[in-house]
């Protein structure tokens, strides 16, 4: 009988770019992350004290293909970033001004984030696919490079670096004590098919059974490639929540229904993790930037997920020793 693993190293691609039938994958080391799981035998240890672990490995397409627009103001002392789409919760506008302060040299408290008006030029197609780790960063790097080099022109600079256009005469001059404005489009294709990039991550889960009855998760690690990380706390934040989305669709998410009449119809009936059952978690990043992306970064938003839901499910079977074909797992034994 064959080793999981051994079934699954077998399986992944360890040379890149690689080019499927339906897709070109842009870079990874899928084999590398196993190998990082495989070598935790803290982890494995626990076998033997009555925990049931399981490991999952996954890749989930990101970034697809298209365009996206930014408009940097400089005015008054200020930065001003204009996106094409309002906040939803993943970090964007945080990343945004790092980016503007890393790219333009300054302070990132003086930069700002607004919704860019429809007549500006700011092409939007929206969050979706968690594309925008590569079109938001690529749209905001190529608006910041045009922004200095309309700056640099007009003061006949020699050069930029560091937040200061240096002159002939060597003059410098704080970006911050001029006027300007610059709108970028980035356009985006994949190689083949709509995706540009595709991330991977190796999950490790443990579960075991309480002092009830139930089955619950004591423990989830990731190792996870996201590319170039453009904010490594961004990152992790996207990872653990993703990641707990997916524990909750393994043990705990389900429809109810009595006589085709759906019963879980509010937050009160449907059953999710809370606090109170999370496990103990651990992210590791291990990057290979994309070389297809403006700055390496992937789409990594949507892959913990999955990868989560199928570990649990693997160390269900490990603590039961017998297949589980279908989620949510019946956490009750």
């Amino acid at each position: 009988k064959a080793d999981r693993s051994e079934v699954r190293e077998k399986n992944l691609v360890d040379s890149f770019p690689y080019e499927a039938p339906y897709a070109v994958y842009d870079s990874g080391d899928p084999k590398g992350l196993l190998k990082l799981a495989l070598s935790r035998q803290d982890v494995f240890e626990l076998r033997k004290k009555g925990y049931g672990v399981g490991i999952a490995v996954s890749t989930d397409p990101s970034t697809p293909a298209g365009q996206e627009g930014v408009k940097i103001v400089l005015k008054k002392g200020k930065v001003v970033v204009k996106i094409g789409y309002g906040p939803e919760g993943q970090g964007n506008e945080h990343v945004a001004k790092l980016l503007v302060s890393k790219f333009l040299g300054v302070p990132v408290e003086k930069v700002d984030v607004e919704l860019a008006e429809s007549d500006e030029g700011v092409t939007s197609f929206g969050p979706g696919g968690s594309r925008m780790s590569v079109f938001l960063s690529g749209a905001i790097k190529g608006a910041a490079e045009e922004l200095v080099s309309k700056l640099k022109r007009e003061l006949g600079a020699e050069k930029f670096e560091n937040g200061y256009f240096i002159t002939k005469e060597g003059e410098r001059v704080n970006i911050l004590e001029l006027e300007g404005e610059a709108t970028y489009v980035v356009s985006l294709q994949g190689k083949k098919g709509r995706f540009l990039a595709y991330p991977f991550a190796v999950d490790i889960a443990v579960v075991k059974v309480d002092e009830t009855g139930l089955i619950r998760p004591v423990k989830l690690i990731v190792y996870i490639d996201p590319g170039t990380p453009l904010d490594e706390e961004v990152v992790k934040e996207q990872v653990i929540g993703g990641s707990y989305i997916g524990v909750s669709l393994a043990l705990y998410e389900r429809y109810v229904y009595e006589e085709g009449q759906l019963l879980t119809t509010s937050l009160s009936d449907y059953n999710m993790i809370t606090a109170v059952e999370v496990p103990e978690f651990e992210a590791n990043i291990v990057p290979t930037p994309s070389p297809y992306t403006p700055l390496g970064s992937k789409g990594i938003g949507e892959i913990p997920v999955g990868v989560a839901a199928a570990a649990v499910t693997s160390a269900v079977e490990d603590l039961l020793k017998r297949r589980v074909s279908r989620i949510p797992v019946d956490v009750s034994i």
